[in-house]
């Protein structure tokens, strides 16, 4: 099951999904992104080391990198 987070303002729960991009300088880097469905195109088990989930004023959940 897909790594997921409960909005705090709409109460909508959300799926984390990551795809596979290929970068300007051709190393291929993962694109993480919260969908209200479970299918997507990779789902993640859990939250990606390094990131943490944040809540847009919209309610909308975003991964934000963690401070070093």
């Amino acid at each position: 099951m897909p790594f997921s987070v409960v909005s705090n303002k709409s109460k909508a729960t959300y799926f984390l999904h990551a795809k596979i991009r290929k970068s300007k300088d051709g190393r291929e880097v993962p694109f993480y992104y919260f969908s209200k469905t479970e299918e997507g195109a990779l789902p993640i088990d859990k939250c990606p080391e390094g990131h943490e989930v944040a809540e847009m004023p919209t309610g909308m959940p975003l991964l934000k990198r963690t401070a070093k």
